[in-house]
């Protein structure tokens, strides 16, 4: 009886149940990085967007720019505002059916995504010189942080239900918000983040947010949307836990983590275009002044497919958020002794360095031999700082180390010319190092080698008729040629006939 009697009542209540979540969903609301504290994308049209019921008319007010819109059948509504100059604290007001949102402590300045893998993620507190860093983080008034804190970290343990679920409702990351810098929130941030953000507010004198939303362990295929994916890299999507070209250990521990769960195995961290769902897509509409992103642990066992994945991967975010001159800043990997493959990884980022757009920042004199994640991450972001001065700020200065462009054939001996190579030296003093030349055999042998002006002269005795050159080609490469402002030169190989 009592049990019928809740049954009739539930039936009573649902229409009003319906109601009221239908009401819920059609409150006002921005999207999710509008905060107090935030950073908007100076002379960029200003585009704020969100949610109200289908229909409705929502006005907005920001810096005595008023517009009215209607949102649209779901409830999606979007406003493009004139450009601003670098300014603030300032107020956002937004107001539908008697609703009101207000968002206090706007600032106008230059926004940056960071992105990637463990190496990004990597907080302060971890690196070297963290004890400073940390003790005087509250000095940075000009610097905001939105961390996008991924829920768990892929570790190998057995995910129970109730987390599983989140996945699948692609809720993997934590509720974020605009932070100031302060002791708590500069020691868990990404260290190439916090350091590129207080470097690039000193030097440009404006605020400056940095979003990071980076996940230890990630592949590149995770970070690209479905759509873009299956047309480049079809193979990819399709029962990717089975799939060789994804790195065996990835598929591993997405199985362990779902081993209880296997039908949610395409809603893991590492499944293709997941992160890109959780991480990327709530970020519509964000107008940005470019991208850091260090990745590539996760494909260094397969460059080529690496090669096919990068371009996508800048595709699929050029188009997200519409910019298609989304300049990317990416950091090839590091030294380190225990992983073989990584030189000629190394080189093939290299070559990925000339895409539209793209530059690279040379990293393989920071590494440790053991240790996959480095300590020295304030001098990566140095060298992506002074990239971006370059680059996007118009500021002059050399923004990397000597690019190699190409050699030539002189008697037994191989000269190389590269880009920026004005003042180019050994980091200690001695003779150059690093340098192997390879006869019609295909073996390479230590060469010497001798800086002239802006080229360097390569030889070996034991080659006399040197036809392929290679530099800093070790996993942990003892190289020693940098260039005028102490960055290295990459890792390369070449054929010279």
């Amino acid at each position: 009886m009592y049990r019928r009697y809740l049954f009739h009542l539930f039936v009573l209540l649902l229409p009003f149940l319906f109601i009221s979540c239908a009401m819920a969903d059609s409150s006002l609301r921005l999207a999710p990085y509008f905060t107090s504290g935030m950073v908007l994308q100076r002379h960029q049209p200003i585009r704020i967007q969100g949610y109200a019921g289908a229909g409705e008319k929502v006005h907005v007010d920001f810096l005595q720019s008023q517009q009215t819109v209607t949102c649209d059948k779901d409830g999606r509504w979007l406003v493009c505002l004139p450009e601003q100059k670098a300014g603030g604290p300032y107020i956002l007001k937004v107001e539908s059916e008697g609703e009101e949102v207000e968002v206090r402590d706007i600032y106008i300045g230059e926004v940056w995504l960071c992105s990637g893998q463990s190496n990004m993620q990597l907080p302060v507190r971890e690196t070297m010189g963290a004890a400073e860093d940390i003790a005087s983080a509250s000095e940075q008034k000009c610097v905001h942080l939105y961390q996008m804190r991924p829920s768990r970290i892929p570790f190998a343990e057995a995910w129970e239900k109730t987390y599983v679920d989140s996945l699948k409702r692609n809720e993997y990351y934590l509720p974020a918000q605009w932070t100031k810098c302060d002791a708590k929130t500069v020691a868990d941030f990404s260290a190439i983040g916090y350091h590129f953000g207080r470097l690039l507010s000193e030097k440009l004198d404006c605020h400056v947010g940095i979003i990071c939303n980076a996940v230890d362990g990630s592949l590149c295929e995770s970070w690209i949307d479905s759509q873009t994916l299956a047309s480049g890299c079809p193979d990819l999507n399709k029962e990717w836990w089975t799939e060789p070209l994804i790195q065996q250990w990835a598929r591993n521990r997405a199985k362990t983590n779902l081993k209880n769960h296997p039908e949610a195995l395409p809603h893991h961290p590492y499944a293709p275009s997941y992160l890109f769902d959780c991480g990327i897509a709530p970020l519509e509409g964000l107008t940005l002044a470019g991208v850091l992103w260090y990745q590539g642990e996760g494909n260094a066992h397969n460059a080529t497919l690496h090669e096919q994945l990068f371009p996508l991967l800048q595709k699929s975010w050029r188009t997200h958020f519409a910019a298609p001159e989304l300049p990317f800043y990416f950091v090839q990997l590091s030294g380190i002794s225990t992983l073989p493959t990584w030189g000629y990884f190394r080189d093939s980022q290299r070559r990925l360095g000339v895409l539209p757009r793209t530059y690279m920042t040379v990293s393989h004199d920071l590494g440790e031999a053991k240790n996959i994640h480095p300590k020295r991450k304030r001098e990566i972001a140095e060298r992506l700082v002074a990239a971006a001065l370059v680059h996007e700020y118009g500021q002059a200065g050399v923004p990397c180390g000597p690019v190699y462009l190409g050699a030539q054939l002189k008697s037994n001996k191989i000269l190389l010319h590269f880009q920026y190579g004005k003042g180019m030296r050994t980091s200690d003093g001695k003779s150059p190092k690093g340098f192997e030349v390879a006869g019609k055999n295909g073996a390479f042998v230590p060469a010497k080698a001798r800086i002239v002006g802006e080229t360097i002269e390569v030889w070996s005795d034991a080659v006399a008729q040197p036809q392929q050159v290679r530099y800093a080609w070790d996993s942990f490469p003892q190289a020693n040629v940098v260039g005028s402002n102490g960055f290295p030169i990459s890792t390369f190989s070449d054929r010279v006939f």
